[in-house]
Order: structure tokens, then C-alpha cells, then sequence
């Protein structure tokens, strides 16, 4: 691999997923429905993780990287806010792919006191 596919996002097709669902909270504590999830390759979220620890973004304090999080409509409106500054700072598409999809999630969440968002790591 050369280290200009590491900013691919099809070198993560084949990597373990990580599940981003917003649902309402009555769901919970689940099992969801398969076709709740939309999901990131687990690379991508560990590099983001890590780069809210090296900017010290209070998501990355908050967000588990091996448990489910669950995080209500005010989380979110910050986890937006927050990673919408890691897509400007850094120039990497497959990074900027998976936030795409987790801020797909958020929107269902924001704004809405019934709903929540998942993350499940695998």
C-alpha cells in the first residue's frame, strides 16, 4: 500500500465497520435493525478519534473507541460543530468520507429531544 491510498476511501472497503445510527430513543437499548445502520470503515475511526484527542475536541473524551456511545441532540449539535473542524483542517478524502456519513446521523439527531445517536464500534 502506498502511503497516498491511506486518503482513498476504497482502501477501507474490506475493514471491519463501525455502526452510526440515529433512532429514536424508545429503540434502545436495541438490537437495531440492520437497516438503521449506516457504517465507517474502523481505520477511519480511529484516525478520527485520534485527531480529536490531538486537537483536544471534547468528542474524543466522550466517544468510546471500543464500547457503544450514545449521545443525545445537544451532544450532537458539538459532534457536528466539531467535526466539521476536523474536515477543515485536515485534507484527507477517506476521513471526509466517513464524517460525511457520521454527520448524515447527526442530522437526524439535532434538534430532536426523541431521538439519539449510536456509535458501536465492532
Amino acid at each position: 500500500m502506498t502511503l497516498s491510498s491511506k486518503l482513498h476511501p476504497s482502501t477501507y472497503s474490506d475493514d471491519e465497520p463501525v455502526g452510526v445510527a440515529g433512532v429514536p430513543k424508545e429503540e434502545l437499548p436495541g438490537p437495531l435493525p440492520a437497516e438503521r445502520w449506516q457504517y465507517i470503515p474502523q481505520q477511519m475511526w480511529h484516525r478520527l478519534l485520534g485527531l480529536g484527542r490531538a486537537y483536544d475536541l471534547h468528542f474524543a473524551g466522550v466517544i468510546d473507541s471500543v464500547v457503544d456511545t450514545v449521545l443525545d441532540p445537544v451532544q450532537c449539535e458539538s459532534f457536528e460543530e466539531e467535526l466539521r473542524f476536523v474536515t477543515e483542517v485536515v485534507n484527507d478524502s477517506a476521513l471526509t468520507a466517513a464524517i460525511t456519513v457520521i454527520l448524515g446521523e447527526v442530522a437526524k439527531v439535532r434538534g430532536r429531544s426523541r431521538m439519539v445517536l449510536v456509535l458501536s464500534p465492532p
